[in-house]
């Protein structure tokens, strides 16, 4: 018992005995029982002191704590939001970069300094340190389902063979296996940055494409599968319930891992909020392991890691053992390395980063003459020391995940005399480490890539086998996949640098402020804020032509499959070779057309009765029946063929299976200078079967929508060339422009996307207002 509870409860103790010994019994009653109540009141006070105080593990003698610890909550409230600052701070106010502190019912001793964090993960300590605590949103809630990730697992034999089957997947000798990887993922940033910034005319988020980057990889290396739209619908899921899960996983966020009452008060928020992820998470986790499961008894699976170990027998990983495998890599480099890649370009495009990209550009041409041999060997070897630089530095300066997982010992730790329990959480201030004064200078605080090197004429980098940085961890639980995002990172570098400069918007500029880059400091793993730069060109010609040798290297990464719409058996063909590779289909545009216009043409507005007959009755009859047998009968067909694919992606969210049809405003009006008879009358004809297949797919809803639209050019109607038969309508045209491919797709993406899931069984007219003068058009 404490001393000052002993020396309160003595005194009480004499009194209730003087009391039982008074002449006077009733006042002794009334006494004694005021007395009772006081000192139930104070044992029951002194009981809920001593646990609000009361630790897993006690006071740890020789080490410091750090003061103003609270009840219940310890440290907790006074952390604030940002822990791995908070606990910088204390480092430099108390002068001790090893101290503990209390988290709500938790002791955890916090690290701090770079040689700290070195000692305690590395040499003797590291086997001792080699445990995961188990937290209760995160272990208990979350992962309930789908098992731990390999990261946040505790020690034990399931985790030793989880780290060996990865680490055998990500290793260095492995990286090989995935050169088309790296090759096809790092042109499609280059191939879409340049065309949504209209090759550098338009301001632009670089985040989006870092983090498809990220997240196909992952995808491609569990699952064999990638996708190819930057706000596709699942990968837009992914990072969505893959940010929301971090945000749960920090201790400011989740008070309830270390204050167990607040686990069981009533409508409670953060459990059924992480109930809610788990079951999301769930979903499209299992969607893609059935996937895998689904080609490999179809004998069409691509070499991933989840077929892989699905089909060695030899491996004996449980069915949870493989969801936590594949889990991981999803959920640990989707953030980490668009957070750090994202920001790494931040930094390049201020008015200092300038200096760097140039220096970086330079380098890469003294290495590589030939644009195109720099990207080509980007993702074969790590052989130009700006860059090389410019990665180290981007992970050691942007410390995505400021307070690392936290550890526990196994056995005892000897800290220099005090000795540090079994079972005790062990915090690593990555983010106080890699801005260690101490250890990197002065200038620490500051993104500097030239710190790597000891020479910049030429750029030479400084010998070190040792640990850099802090970002990936060290010792026996380091990041597997440290290898894998090194090249990842250096890889897009010498590719965007290569093509272009990066320069910060004025309007939306980054915020490189090692701390406060991070919109939310509450989560496990930073979110940069947004910021815009603006790309520009270094030499478009070596762009252009490495951008087409990529296309040409990764198109077997695209399947196609040529099929004649006008042959029945060439459609099923057609369908079974995409039903063997997929399990459901999305979307299905359907977009064959044709048109055959008389042979002997007539403008017929103006056109004698005589002159009008002679250039209808001009057409041929196959003309009428080609012209039908594509612009209709090839829809149905199409649509039918692959109707059970459409219900199958039905079945997963109402709105998904959906079928376009591409039709024309031709239908809707009947005055041109042209005779579109057979074209018009087959548009017509379209739309009504839009109507028709709506009504026969209803059941399944398989929703069937069409587009009706106006002047858009194409091969059909190249639009601008001398003479052409349109180019006199264009002014009437409320529009006064011909149509774009902008304006389909958008039509089209609205068709298809949650905005239109409600739509079905109608056409929707593109036409820049066509169909509102054309039948009165002179």
């Amino acid at each position: 018992m404490d001393a000052k509870i002993e020396q309160l409860t003595i005194p009480l103790g004499y009194r209730l005995n003087e009391l039982w010994h008074h002449q006077s019994t009733a006042p002794v009653l009334v006494a004694l029982g005021v007395l009772l109540i006081s000192y139930l009141i104070y044992n029951l006070t002194v009981s809920h002191l001593q646990v609000a105080f009361a630790t897993d593990i006690g006071h740890i003698k020789g080490l410091p704590e750090i003061p103003g610890a609270v009840p219940v909550f310890g440290h907790l409230l006074k952390l604030g939001e940002d822990h791995a600052t908070t606990c910088e701070k204390w480092w430099r106010q108390y002068k001790h970069s090893v101290f503990q502190i209390k988290l709500g019912n938790t002791r955890a001793v916090v690290v701090n300094s770079f040689d700290d964090c070195k000692n305690m993960l590395l040499g003797k300590n590291q086997n001792a340190v080699i445990d995961r605590p188990k937290l209760y949103t995160f272990h208990g809630v979350i992962s309930s389902t789908q098992g731990f990730t390999i990261g946040s697992s505790p020690w034990d034999d399931s985790c030793r063979k989880k780290r060996k089957a990865a680490g055998t997947a990500l290793g260095r000798p492995a990286l090989r296996n995935y050169y088309p990887m790296f090759d096809l993922e790092s042109y499609c940033i280059l191939r879409d940055m340049k065309k949504d910034s209209a090759n550098g005319e338009v301001e632009i988020d670089i985040r989006p494409y870092i983090q498809r980057y990220a997240l196909n990889t992952t995808l491609t290396l569990c699952y064999g599968i990638r996708m190819d739209a930057v706000y596709d619908e699942l990968l837009r899921e992914i990072l969505h319930v893959g940010s929301a899960i971090s945000l749960l996983r920090s201790a400011s966020e989740n008070l309830q891992d270390y204050v167990p009452l607040l686990r069981y008060l009533p409508n409670n928020k953060k459990n059924s909020r992480s109930k809610e992820l788990r079951e999301r998470r769930d979903v499209y986790l299992d969607l893609l392991l059935n996937k895998v499961r689904d080609m490999i008894k179809r004998g069409v699976d691509k070499p991933c890691i989840s077929a892989a170990i699905l089909k060695d027998e030899e491996t004996k990983l449980t069915g949870v053992e493989v969801s936590s495998i594949c889990l991981s890599l999803v959920s640990g480099g989707f953030e980490t390395i668009p957070g750090t890649l994202t920001s790494c370009l931040g930094s390049l495009s201020t008015e200092e980063g300038q200096a760097w990209q140039d220096r970086a550009y330079e380098d890469i041409k003294r290495h590589y003459p030939d644009v195109g041999d720099a990207w080509t060997n980007s993702f074969v070897e790590e052989k130009i020391p700006y860059i090389n630089a410019i990665v180290k530095e981007a992970g050691r300066y942007y410390t995505v995940s400021a307070m690392s997982l936290p550890r526990k010992t196994v056995t005892e730790v000897n800290w220099n005399g005090a000795i540090i329990p079994a079972k005790t959480m062990i915090l690593i201030n990555a983010q106080a480490g890699n801005h260690d004064v101490d250890h990197f200078g002065p200038d620490a605080g500051q993104f500097n890539p030239e710190r790597w090197l000891k020479s910049l004429n030429p750029p030479t980098e400084i010998e070190s086998s040792g640990l850099g940085h802090l970002s990936f961890g060290t010792g026996s639980r380091a990041c597997s996949g440290q290898y894998i995002a090194s090249r990842l990172l250096y890889t897009a570098l010498v590719r965007i640098l290569s093509s272009y400069k990066i320069v910060a918007s004025e309007t939306h500029p980054p915020n490189t402020d090692y701390v406060d880059y991070n919109q939310f400091k509450t989560a496990l793993v930073a979110i940069p804020r947004h910021f815009k730069v603006k790309l520009v060109p270094r030499d478009e010609t070596a762009t252009n032509e490495c951008l087409y040798d990529a296309e040409q290297r990764t198109r077997e990464h695209y399947k196609d499959a040529p099929c004649d719409v006008t042959d029945k058996d060439a459609i099923a063909r057609v369908a079974t070779f995409i039903a063997e590779r997929e399990s459901h289909l999305d979307i299905l545009i359907s977009n064959a057309g044709i048109r055959r216009d008389p042979p002997l043409q007539c403008n017929v507005l103006s056109a004698s009765l005589s002159d009008l007959q002679v250039s209808m009755w001009s057409s041929r009859h196959s003309d009428w029946a080609d012209t039908f047998c594509v612009n209709t009968t090839a829809h149905y067909f199409l649509s039918v063929a692959l109707l059970p694919l459409l219900a199958e992606a039905s079945k997963l969210k109402s709105g998904r299976g959906v079928i376009v049809i591409t039709s024309s405003c031709a239908s809707m009006h009947n005055a041109t200078n042209v005779d579109l008879t057979s074209y018009a009358a087959s548009k017509a004809a379209t739309d009504h079967l839009v109507k028709l297949l709506a009504a026969k797919f209803r059941k399944f809803y398989v929703r069937v929508v069409g587009i009706n639209p106006g002047f858009v050019p194409s091969k059909m109607n190249p639009v601008g060339e001398e003479g052409n038969m349109f180019s006199s309508l264009f002014d009437q045209v409320p529009a006064k422009r011909a149509g774009d491919e902008e304006d389909i797709a958008g039509a089209i993406m609205y068709l298809v996307s949650r905005a239109g899931a409600y739509v079905d069984g109608v056409s929707l007219c593109v036409d820049g207002g066509r169909v509102l003068v054309a039948n009165g058009q002179e």
